[in-house]
């Protein structure tokens, strides 16, 4: 049919199938019609799409160039968030209702063509809007670096790359911390809008992630990490001036390799910024396997292997312990002024490093073991 049309045949295929399913009797002429009005349509898209990208930079996922439903665009590594329009009116009437508190800027947001329709086109202030109609935005960037934020890739297939992050650089894009995270930086460098992160490390924390490079390959190596199925192993150097921190060791049972193994009830109440350590139940929930690599009069080393996956819980036990990891503006107590809003310390960075990764990969089955090429010191000094 398509070829009858001199139409490449990808882009007849929705519309001869809706014709199908509707099931309706209709003759060769009115089956061109309504075919070559589809085609025109999605050609039209297209061309609107390749003007946008264009002029404003932004990029969209890769899907067949006959699917008609907008996917969610991007520019330069930053997604834009859909909007959901609610009344009827000029766009920016109906973007300021469900983004208030960015009223000031929606006006040159227009301008920058930051608002787009559901079919990619920067719309204007002007332009009217219906209800159920969906519009995406470009937020405004907060920590734009003023140079490129280069990541140490230490391995990379075609579905994964490992990175070693430095410390005071999060993950994932959120809240104040956009442009500078590593999911964002790594899309950057790699050129690939479709890099996330399998798992999370804090802000604070230096060392390895993994990030998968397509939609297919998130699932498999996310469940690596949810079924506790990476074997990560830690480095720390903790304060141990005082001289609780032995007792309290010694109260638990020898592990693998004189390694001392941690049970401990953790819970991180809403709102709070510090995980609780509840001592006294009965049901632990997190596992810590803890080894002294290298003993100091004011330092000490640290081997840690969590074999759970609780929030703060390696910095949460060790301060427990009696064994604060040195640099942490968190545990025992809150340092004054600390809100957690930002990823980064005005004084010593946390004394935490991710320094291996290691598992089996779920697709081709290799074993893989990665280790970090960072270092912690034994006698800290500051930035």
């Amino acid at each position: 049919m398509g070829d009858d049309l001199g139409i490449h045949p990808s882009l007849t295929h929705t519309a001869g199938n809706q014709l199908r399913i509707l099931g309706a009797k209709i003759d060769n002429e009115d089956r061109t019609r309504i075919l070559s009005a589809h085609v025109k349509r999605i050609t039209a898209q297209r061309a609107l799409r390749t003007a946008a990208h264009a002029r404003f930079g932004h990029t969209f996922r890769r899907v067949p160039y006959y699917h008609v439903p907008m996917t969610r665009p991007t520019r330069r590594g930053i997604g834009a968030r859909p909007l959901r329009i609610a009344t009827a009116g000029p766009a920016l009437e109906a973007v300021s209702r469900l983004l208030p508190h960015r009223a000031a800027d929606l006006p040159a947001a227009f301008e920058r063509g930051d608002i787009l329709d559901d079919d990619g086109t920067p719309l204007t202030s002007t332009t009217r809007v219906t209800p159920g109609s969906t519009l995406w935005a470009f937020d405004a960037i907060p920590d734009e670096p003023d140079h490129p934020i280069e990541l140490r890739v230490l391995a990379r297939t075609e579905r994964w790359i490992i990175v070693d992050k430095p410390h005071g650089l999060a993950t994932m894009p959120r809240g104040a911390h956009v442009a500078q995270t590593v999911t964002v930086a790594a899309r950057r460098q790699l050129r690939n809008d479709d890099v996330v992160a399998a798992h999370r490390l804090d802000a604070l924390t230096a060392g390895l992630i993994l990030l998968t490079t397509a939609p297919q390959w998130r699932r498999p190596y996310q469940q690596l990490f949810e079924r506790q199925q990476v074997r990560k192993v830690y480095h720390a150097v903790v304060d141990t001036s005082g001289d609780s921190w032995r007792d309290n060791l010694a109260r638990f049972g020898a592990g693998p390799e004189g390694a001392v193994v941690v049970p401990l009830h953790l819970e991180k109440p809403r709102g709070s910024l510090q995980t609780l350590v509840r001592p006294d139940s009965a049901n632990p929930n997190s596992l810590t396997e803890i080894r002294i690599l290298e003993a100091g009069t004011q330092y000490s080393k640290l081997e840690l292997k969590p074999r759970t996956g609780k929030t703060h819980q390696l910095r949460a036990t060790c301060a427990h312990l009696g064994m604060p990891i040195v640099g942490d503006p968190l545990y025992p107590e809150v340092r004054e002024g600390w809100t957690g809003s930002s990823g980064k310390s005005d004084d010593l960075p946390l004394q935490l490093l991710a320094a291996s990764l290691a598992f089996v990969d779920p697709v081709d089955g290799q074993n893989v073991s990665i280790l970090s090429e960072r270092t912690l010191s034994l006698r800290p000094v500051g930035p």
